[in-house]
């Protein structure tokens, strides 16, 4: 495979090369696609090539794993032609073709019961009209953030109303916070700064929307024990977010998706689905906020009491993961020791 870090793309149909996909155009799909790679790419019209240069067709491009595909060598004939796609259909039946392949890609690769059968529907709705935007994910993010924390606000409220209404503005945020992730991935947008910026902001909503349900509760109906409990727990909180970002940071990922138990195989080794993947469906975000929303709407925030038991439950396997993975880094660098 040609190593190459000069690509050439032919483009043998300017209508194909021009047609608009997701706010972006074909042609500038595969120029940022490639770019992504690592490659500096120059755009050509028909005529002659650079011996010893690869070049890639303009009018083959989705779907978007057709370059990567093509620079590891695999088979890339599930990619679509654009160009024969025009020749069938019109312009815009294939447009709507390709729009929904890009779609289906992200939710088959979406997580979680809530996310998959509810919050896409409405963000992927949204989404459609944002990329046709300059906004970027990193905007929609901050604004994100901003109705969340103005959500948290309204749960410290002793009237139902304000609290149901705090509730839809976080369980909102947490739809309209998929937003981010699908137009960065469809425009080719993504970055380390926005992954973490969607990691941090997300932590520090379901942190401050747990204290907020907590205090609200606090105040109308004071009681010491639950002041206590609740200051252990957000102890037990810190010190597993702790943990999280220490394995997030040490393995260079902002994907909070990507964290495993220090005792978990790796995926080439991992046979089957662990106990610890069995459970995190139940929490993971979407699940949790849309419970809590449910609560918060037919008011039994006592009810709520029993967020805390997947917190200490966190809190205790994260932390035996942390000590976990310090002693087989000890016990590795004593074997290195020895051998040398």
């Amino acid at each position: 495979m040609q190593t190459s870090k000069e690509i050439h793309l032919l483009v043998k149909n300017k209508e194909a090369a021009d047609l608009v996909v997701c706010g972006l155009t074909v042609l500038d799909r595969n120029c940022r696609t490639l770019n992504e790679l690592g490659y500096d790419v120059s755009v050509k019209t028909e005529g002659a090539l650079i011996p010893g240069v690869p070049v890639f067709r303009g009018d083959f491009q989705y779907p978007l794993q057709f370059f990567a595909d093509g620079l590891e060598g695999k088979n890339s004939q599930n990619g679509h032609d654009v160009s024969a796609l025009l020749s069938r259909e019109s312009k815009q039946n294939t447009q709507k073709f390709l729009e929904k392949t890009l779609f289906q890609n992200i939710h088959d690769k979406t997580e979680g019961w809530i996310a998959r059968s509810l919050n896409k529907k409405v963000s992927f709705f949204l989404t459609k009209y944002l990329v046709k935007t300059p906004i970027t994910p990193n905007q929609i993010s901050f604004f994100c953030f901003l109705i969340g924390l103005i959500g948290c606000v309204g749960l410290l409220s002793p009237r139902w109303g304000v609290r149901v209404g705090g509730a839809f503005l976080i369980q909102f945020s947490s739809i309209l916070d998929g937003c981010d992730g699908e137009v960065a991935r469809l425009k080719l947008l993504s970055s380390n700064l926005g992954a973490w910026l969607d990691t941090i902001f997300d932590d520090i909503i379901n942190f401050l929307m747990l204290a907020c349900l907590i205090a609200g509760y606090y105040f109308q109906f004071p009681n010491q024990n639950l002041l206590l409990v609740s200051a252990t727990s957000s102890v037990a909180y810190i010190g597993m977010s702790f943990v999280l970002y220490h394995y997030l940071i040490t393995h260079g990922t902002a994907n909070a998706a990507h964290f495993k138990l220090s005792w978990q195989k790796d995926e080439e080794g991992n046979e089957g689905a662990t106990l610890f993947d069995k459970v995190k469906p139940i929490l993971k975000r979407d699940f949790v906020l849309f419970l809590a929303f449910i609560f918060i709407l037919i008011d039994q925030r006592a009810f709520l009491a029993v967020f805390l038991v997947p917190v200490w439950v966190g809190f205790f396997l994260y932390m035996a993961s942390f000590i976990h993975s310090l002693i087989k880094k000890g016990r590795q660098s004593e074997r290195e020791l020895y051998q040398s």
